[in-house]
């Protein structure tokens, strides 16, 4: 199993996130690697009132969406992109 470290990750949020958080991005430190779930988990206890937006949302690395299974290390940005909608 790999060895965890804490990292410094640069988030940046979309949509109702954005919105709900009043704010595109924000620097917090991460043990990695982590999973998706993971990550979703602990931004959502930081912000507790957009807990269920959190948990809808998705995480993307790199211009994809990760895994949800994959084990994420090795980056300094992260976008979180949570639901939306289309007309």
């Amino acid at each position: 199993m790999p060895e965890s470290k804490l990292r410094t990750v640069h988030i940046r949020y979309y949509a109702q996130l954005k919105e709900a958080l009043r704010t595109a991005d924000e620097t917090v430190v991460l043990t990695l690697p982590m999973r998706e779930s993971e990550i979703l988990e602990y931004l959502a206890s930081l912000h507790p009132a957009q807990r269920p937006i959190f948990m809808s949302s998705r995480v993307a690395l790199d211009d994809g969406y990760v895994p949800s299974e994959r084990g994420l290390d090795g980056f300094e940005s992260l976008d979180i992109i949570s639901p939306v909608s289309g007309g």
